[in-house]
C-alpha cells in the first residue's frame, strides 16, 4: 500500500493539496508562526523525516516478498510540495513536506508476508491550510501516522510467469495527533459552487486499505506492476482510490530504471475533477548494492492539485 496510506501524503501526495499523504489525525491550528520553516536544519530534516505522503514515502508492491522464515526491513523518505485552496475565498499556500515509513515485514510463506509499518512526517499541521493568511500558519512540526499491519499476497509460481496477480491488505490506529492526508471527505467549508466538494481532512482513528495487485513481464527484460489502492476509513467518513504503477527496464541483475505513477482520483466511486486529482509522474532507478536494494525517484505533479516537486528514496534489507 502506504499514505499512507498513505501516505502515508497535507494533501501529499504522491501523501487533497496543501496537505500531505498517509494517516489520521487531529489538526488543531492556533499558533501564529512564520510561513516557512525558520532555519535550514528544519528544512533538511523535513527531507528527511516525514509521512506517507503518497509518491513521497509510498512503495508499489508486487515484488520481492521477506523470504519465508527471515525479516526484511525497509526504510523510506520522500519529499514533496503542493499549493492548495480549500476554499475559493482562501488564499493559496505553500505546503512543504517530508515523508517518511519504516517497515519491519517477515515471511511467512513463500507467497505471504506480512509487516509491521510506522508513517511519519515533518509538515504544517493541516487545519492550516484553512487559515486566512500566512502570519496565522502554524510551523513545520513532526507529526506520526499510527502504525499499520500489512500483508501482501502472490502467486506462488509468480517467477515462472509473465503475468501474475496478488492482493495487499492493511489495517491501521492513529492516536490524536496523528496525520492521514489520503483520505477525502465532504468538504464543510464548501460557500459557493467553485469550492471543492471533497478535502482532504478526514480523521479517523482506525482505517484499512485493500489493493488488487497486477504484475507483467514484457519486452526485453521490461516489468510493470499495477496497485489499485482502496483506501478506507473505519468508524468514520473518509475513502480514497489510488491507482499507481511502475514500469522499469532491467539493465542488469541489479540495476534498473524506469517511471513510476502515483495519483488519487477522489472518494472511491465519486471521483472529482481533474484539476482537484493528484497525479504525479516521477523517473527512478533500483539497483543492488553492498547487499541492499536501493530506490530513487525524482518527479512533478502534473495537476493543480499535485503540482510541485516530488522526490523518493528507499532502501530495503533482507535480514
Amino acid at each position: 500500500m502506504r499514505q499512507q496510506p498513505g501516505r502515508r501524503a497535507a494533501s501529499a501526495a504522491p501523501s487533497g493539496d496543501g496537505h500531505a499523504t498517509r494517516f489520521p489525525g487531529n489538526r488543531c491550528a492556533t499558533a501564529r508562526r512564520s510561513a516557512r520553516p525558520r532555519t535550514v536544519a528544519q528544512l533538511l530534516l523535513a527531507v528527511l523525516l516525514g509521512s506517507a505522503g503518497e509518491a513521497a514515502a509510498e512503495e508499489i508492491r508486487g515484488k520481492e516478498l521477506a523470504a519465508p522464515g527471515h525479516f526484511k526491513l525497509e526504510q523510506r523518505f520522500g519529499y514533496l510540495t503542493t499549493t492548495f485552496a480549500p476554499i475559493s475565498t482562501t488564499p493559496k499556500f505553500v505546503q512543504h513536506m517530508g515523508t517518511g515509513e519504516t517497515e519491519l515485514s517477515y515471511g511467512l510463506t513463500e507467497w505471504w508476508d506480512i509487516a509491521l509499518t510506522s508513517p511519519y512526517e515533518i509538515s504544517r499541521q493541516q487545519n492550516a491550510m484553512l487559515m486566512p493568511a500566512p502570519n496565522t500558519l502554524p510551523g513545520y512540526t513532526a507529526q506520526t501516522g499510527g502504525v499499520t499491519i500489512r500483508q501482501i499476497f502472490l502467486q506462488p509460481d509468480r517467477e515462472e510467469r509473465d503475468l501474475y496477480f496478488g492482493a495487499m491488505v492493511r489495517f491501521g490506529y492513529a492516536p490524536p495527533g496523528s496525520v492521514n492526508n489520503d483520505l477525502f471527505v465532504r468538504n464543510q467549508q464548501a460557500r459557493v459552487p467553485g469550492d471543492p466538494a471533497f478535502v482532504l481532512e478526514a480523521t479517523p482513528r482506525y482505517f484499512g486499505q485493500i489493493s488488487p495487485i497486477v504484475g507483467l513481464r514484457f519486452g526485453d527484460g521490461y516489468q510493470a506492476l499495477f496497485n489499485a489502492n482502496f483506501n478506507f476509513a473505519i468508524g468514520s467518513p473518509g475513502s480514497a482510490f489510488e491507482p499507481n504503477l511502475r514500469v522499469v527496464k532491467n539493465l542488469s541483475r541489479k540495476l534498473a530504471v524506469g517511471f513510476e505513477y502515483f495519483s488519487n482520483l477522489g472518494p472511491i466511486g465519486q471521483p472529482v475533477p481533474l484539476n482537484q486529482q493528484q497525479h504525479r509522474l516521477l523517473a527512478v532507478t533500483m539497483f543492488k548494492a553492498w547487499g541492499i536494494e536501493w530506490n530513487l525517484g525524482l518527479g512533478y505533479g502534473l495537476t493543480p492539485a499535485s503540482k510541485g516537486l516530488v522526490a523518493n528514496f528507499g532502501i530495503e534489507k533482507q535480514l
